[in-house]
């Protein structure tokens, strides 16, 4: 059981650090939004992180090969 708490806190940090240095790097998100999921990051590593990343994809413009 012990071994089960270790691997989720390594790969909670992980995902947390993965999601904000994505956060700083993006350009789609602006100001207030930046600033709220930073803090949903740091405050919920793990559950910070999927929403995060599902919130990330659902603003990304769509773009496919015949769309040039």
């Amino acid at each position: 059981m012990d071994n089960f708490i270790i691997v989720y806190l390594i790969l909670g940090f992980s995902l947390m650090i993965w999601a904000v240095i994505d956060l700083i790097r993006t350009g789609s998100l602006k100001g207030n939004h930046k600033i709220l999921l930073l803090i949903l990051l740091v405050a919920l590593p793990v559950i910070g992180s999927i929403i995060y990343f599902h919130y990330k994809n659902t603003n990304r413009k769509r773009s496919t090969y015949f769309s040039r």
